[in-house]
């Protein structure tokens, strides 16, 4: 006789007595799971902003002259 059996037999039970705990594993992995994917979605998209507002606004065009400070009398 192979433990095959015997063993589908005891993870059945034990999936039986302790299935709270195994569902608040798994919503804690897939909590965690989706707060990593969206600061990488977030850092990804957050690193090419500089580079979207100049081709929007064509920012490289503008010139800034200084005045200098006026004397007062």
């Amino acid at each position: 006789m192979s433990g095959m059996p015997l063993l589908m037999l005891w993870l059945r039970r034990e999936a039986r007595l302790r299935w709270p705990a195994l569902l608040a594993c798994c919503l804690l992995v897939t909590i965690a799971s989706a707060t990593v994917l969206t600061a990488t979605a977030g850092a990804r998209r957050g690193a090419s902003t500089v580079t979207r507002l100049l081709a929007v606004t064509r920012g490289g065009a503008a010139q800034r002259h200084r005045q200098a400070p006026r004397r007062r009398d």
